[in-house]
């Protein structure tokens, strides 16, 4: 973006644009934003199932869908 080439995408700013900032809503199919939680499973352990517990609650209260991909651990 600083270079003047890219794009990034995001929700509407909540705040004025900086002068050479464009935001536009992007029109039909929903844009799906996957967040994983990765560990080796030799090394898991309570902390690590803890976390992961924590980040899917945390993710679903605000509204994000969690889909059911565990596999192994």
């Amino acid at each position: 973006m600083l270079a003047g080439r890219g794009i990034h995408l995001n929700e509407a700013p909540a705040a004025p644009l900086i002068s050479g900032l464009v935001w536009r809503p992007l029109e039909g199919e929903t844009l799906a934003w996957l967040t994983s939680v990765v560990w080796v499973p030799s090394r898991h352990n309570e902390a690590i199932a803890s976390f992961a517990e924590a980040v899917s609650e945390s993710l679903a209260e605000a509204g994000h869908h969690i889909a059911d991909t565990a596999s192994g651990g």
